[in-house]
């Protein structure tokens, strides 16, 4: 295939997953989704905002966020188009459409970075935009997709030479979310891995480490400062650092896998079965669900299977990224399931899901795979994600 082709292809499709991430923003009307609720809330009180209906926070002071349990990056990011746009639901969201299709560039050019094949990237690409757990969280109002977008943006800006740039990015991940911090791990794993075995010592070993080494004094020093810089806008605490022991507080007291609302909880091990389904909302001609495609999640153990493999086997760049990924943003999540019960959803694993959609790309275009094989899993994880689509009608 050629490079023009590819770029075309790669245009068509972003293309068309901003318009399925934008069309019917504001449907149904000014109705929160799930955990819209909370984050919405927290952006009415940052403007100075007449609170929503069923406001969960009614009597908290105005000019101060609400949803402390999270770093106020993420919110201050929809405060930002709710400013420029107006309080409708079309503002509210469209941070993260614009950070979901961001997402799946950022696929693209990370699996073709590691691999050398533009194709490998553009697959990478089309499994991601497949997933319907993907398309959901880009047209919510919530914090995931920043996280997501943030920690690829990172690790592409690491693959790329730029380590400042990469702690920088993580940074701002974890200024969103603090799973976000999961990107800095998975750098310091892809070089471990890059450097296993390796014959370099001493002073050879330190220059070759450089790189990672300056992401995690980046990340060290924007991530305090950042979040303090923030938080001077509408956050409850000015000492960052009382907002980290806050926060870890939080959640290592968010013990039990008793449901939680009408949430179902689900344990981290049970996502790669697509366990833990839910509706976030169904009105009308929506029906938003909680749920991964299966041609996607049900590869995610034989991939990492293969990345293992093929890390050890062949120092193989792309399953060295998948392992790094899975072991930076899922392998805290079951360590701490393991330490202690508390609650994890499905849409926990989005993070962790890129590494799934790479490191199967690199499966399907493997020499020895035949190119219909190829064809018939696209189009088969295309009829998944009709299926799956929100929409069951014209609204």
């Amino acid at each position: 295939m050629s490079p023009r082709l590819v770029r075309l292809l790669l245009g068509s499709l972003i293309v068309c997953s901003l318009g399925l991430r934008l069309i019917w923003l504001d449907y149904p009307g000014r109705v929160t989704i799930q955990d819209e609720g909370y984050y919405l809330s927290a952006v009415h009180k940052i403007l100075y905002l007449p609170p929503l209906p069923n406001d969960p926070y009614p009597y908290s002071p105005m000019g101060v966020e609400t949803v402390i349990e999270h770093p106020i990056g993420g919110k201050l990011l929809i405060a930002a188009s709710t400013r420029a746009f107006g309080d409708h639901p079309f503002a509210w969201r469209l941070p993260s459409a614009l950070f979901g299709t961001g997402v799946i560039l950022l696929v693209f050019l990370l699996a073709r970075r590691l691999t050398g094949d533009p194709v490998t990237g553009l697959v990478a690409a089309v499994l991601i935009a497949l997933d319907p757990m993907m398309l959901v969280h880009s047209r919510m109002a919530t914090i995931e997709m920043f996280v997501v977008g943030f920690v690829l943006a990172g690790l592409y800006a690491y693959v790329e030479g730029r380590p400042i740039l990469a702690g920088l990015l993580l940074a701002a991940a974890a200024c969103c979310k603090l799973t976000g911090a999961g990107g800095l791990i998975a750098v310091v794993l892809f070089e471990a891995g890059r450097q296993w075995g390796a014959r370099s010592r001493g002073v050879q070993l330190l220059r070759r480490l450089q790189p990672a080494g300056v992401t995690a004094l980046v990340f060290a020093v924007a991530f305090p400062a950042l979040l303090w810089a923030l938080n001077r806008q509408a956050g409850f605490f000015k000492n960052p650092f009382d907002h980290l022991f806050y926060m870890y507080t939080y959640l290592s007291a968010t013990f039990g896998f008793r449901p939680a609302g009408d949430i179902p909880t689900s344990r981290p091990w049970e996502w790669l079965l697509n366990a833990g389904q839910y509706s976030y909302l169904r009105q009308g001609a929506l029906d938003l669900r909680a749920v991964y495609n299966p041609l996607l999640i049900f590869a995610a153990a034989p991939v990492l299977c293969w990345a293992a493999v093929s890390a050890w086997r062949a120092r193989s760049h792309a399953a060295l990224m998948a392992l790094a990924i899975a072991g930076g943003c899922y392998l805290p999540l079951i360590a701490g399931a393991l330490q202690a019960p508390r609650h994890t959803y499905l849409y926990y694993f989005l993070p962790t899901l890129p590494a799934v959609a790479i490191g199967l790309a690199a499966i399907l275009r493997a020499p020895g795979v035949p190119r219909a094989v190829l064809g018939a899993y696209l189009a088969a994880a295309a009829v998944c994600f009709v299926v799956y689509f929100p929409f069951r009608g014209w609204p």
